[in-house]
């Protein structure tokens, strides 16, 4: 993820490709808080948070971490084909 790989050749076809992740790793955008989250089977997902864990730990800006703070970072994610 995150790099550019050039590999020589003609494309015969081309389609979507279907990725699929195995455990996400989410980070609160006002305290820093990380979290890991397993993913489940088949199509189904994971609910998102919606409050911080570390709510009562304030930020750098010593507010309190809002609705929805959590953002997905996919250079720790795990993926796989």
């Amino acid at each position: 993820m995150g790099q550019l790989v050039v590999v020589p050749g003609i494309i015969t076809a081309a389609s979507k490709s279907m990725i699929k992740s195995t455990t996400i790793v989410i980070k609160c955008s006002n305290c820093g808080h990380e979290k890991s989250l397993n993913m489940k089977s088949g199509f189904g997902g994971t609910q998102m948070p919606r409050t911080c864990d570390q709510q009562k730990n304030p930020g750098l800006d010593k507010t309190n971490c809002p609705l929805d703070p959590y953002r997905i970072l996919p250079d720790k994610s795990d993926f796989m084909d």
